[in-house]
């Protein structure tokens, strides 16, 4: 070799153990080896750590070793300012020969001792090149299996303790709540003795398992909240349906004595029935019965509003009977005005038919069919009196009111 080429060799092996001096440094502070050396480890996370540890005591031996040797050859180097050729050969020997005794661990010899290979330098570097990448291979992975771990851990920690205050106080999902407790507490003590061995994903499932009890539980705490306020609205729709149950007994019984066979089914005695289910919600309000009591509610809800509807038509129709009989009535003036209108005040057919429609339309109890058809034979002879049968009548020409 050249003194140039000696000397590039030269810069280049210092260059490799000034990176190599980094590159330790940092595998020393990794947050892995941290996390490593300092656990009592268990299966494979065990298993991988003894195996990168060795490398690593492996690393450091080899390092001094060869930087022990570039520090001699730099010597050798600068004995002089103009180095003989023995110097040259010497430094040549140190940079590019074998030179680096090992034992059967790999470890540089260092004295009398067995000797299983020598290498040279360039040999050297590329093996802690590929020792190096394993063990912060292992160190990487242990630090980031442990950090999902621990991502999931503490905030999934949080969340269980709120699942337990709350299946505490409704009485709810105590057992289930209990089991992913016990899970999460088994991940986490795997996950700091073994962190290359615990499947993270469990944590997501049990994760989306929370998170549906959560929100059942969530559910369950706002109805508790919101059952008295809830009893509270139930009790003044039934005070409605109460009222207006009052109000379609008076209005039947006005009908019943103005509109003969109104023809309607008497309205089902329901009120009783639902105010003994509120008085039950009431008394069953405790701890561990919300799904069924909110079920409970909602039903009596709905059956609550269907008899208030009910009450409602049922009234609609009574009223709609006596409106039918004020109508019949306003028709049967409209035409009897009408006939005196046009000079038939005097008609006995119209008198004798004006008579039989006000007989039966002022009588009570009232038939509102046989009014309806006495009302309408009065007015369709109004109406074939002024010459426009009703089947004939212009399209502007309406009825009296």
């Amino acid at each position: 070799m050249t003194r140039e080429e000696i000397d590039r060799a030269l810069k280049a092996q210092a260059a490799e153990n000034v990176r190599l001096a980094g590159a330790l440094l940092e595998m020393d502070t990794h947050p892995g080896h941290q996390l490593l050396r300092d656990a009592a480890l268990t299966g494979l996370t065990a298993r991988r750590w003894s195996t990168a540890s060795v490398e690593m005591a492996v690393l450091w031996a080899q390092f001094t070793a060869h930087r022990r040797l570039v520090e001699q050859a730099q010597r050798v180097r600068d004995r002089r300012i103009r180095p003989t050729p023995a110097d040259l050969d010497e430094v040549a020997r140190l940079l590019t020969t074998p030179v680096v005794e090992l034992d059967a661990d790999r470890l540089p010899v260092d004295g009398p001792g067995p000797v299983a290979e020598t290498v040279g330098l360039t040999t050297l570097v590329d093996r802690m090149n590929a020792s190096y990448a394993q063990v912060i291979d292992v160190l990487t992975a242990a630090d980031r299996a442990w950090t999902a771990i621990a991502g999931h851990l503490d905030p999934l920690t949080m969340r269980l303790h709120e699942a337990e205050q709350l299946a505490t106080v409704l009485g709810a999902h105590r057992n289930e709540v209990e089991r992913i407790a016990g899970l999460v507490g088994q991940i986490r003590r795997t996950g700091l003795t073994d962190p290359l061995g615990t499947d993270a994903t469990a944590l997501t499932e049990l994760d989306a398992d929370l998170d549906a009890i959560i929100a059942d539980l969530t559910e369950l705490d706002r109805v508790r909240r919101g059952f008295d306020t809830r009893l509270e609205r139930l009790a003044f729709r039934l005070t409605e349906l109460a009222s207006a149950r009052g109000e379609a007994g008076q209005l039947a019984a006005t009908v019943r004595t103005k509109i003969a066979d109104p023809g309607l089914e008497p309205l089902p005695d329901d009120y009783t029935d639902l105010r003994l289910r509120l008085e039950e919600l009431r008394a069953t309000r405790r701890p561990g019965r919300w799904q069924q009591l909110a079920a409970a509610a909602d039903e009596l809800e709905l059956a609550t509003a269907d008899a208030l509807t009910a009450v409602r038509q049922h009234i609609d129709a009574l009223n709609g009977l006596l409106e039918r009989r004020s109508e019949l009535r306003g028709r049967l003036d409209a035409f009897r005005a009408k006939a005196r209108q046009l000079g038939h005040a005097e008609d006995l057919d119209l008198t004798a038919l004006h008579k039989a429609a006000r007989d039966a339309l002022y009588v009570a109890p009232c038939d509102l069919a046989v009014a309806t058809v006495a009302v309408n034979r009065y007015s369709e002879a109004v109406r074939e009196r002024t010459g426009v049968p009703s089947s004939r009548r212009p399209a502007d020409q309406k009825e009296p009111r």
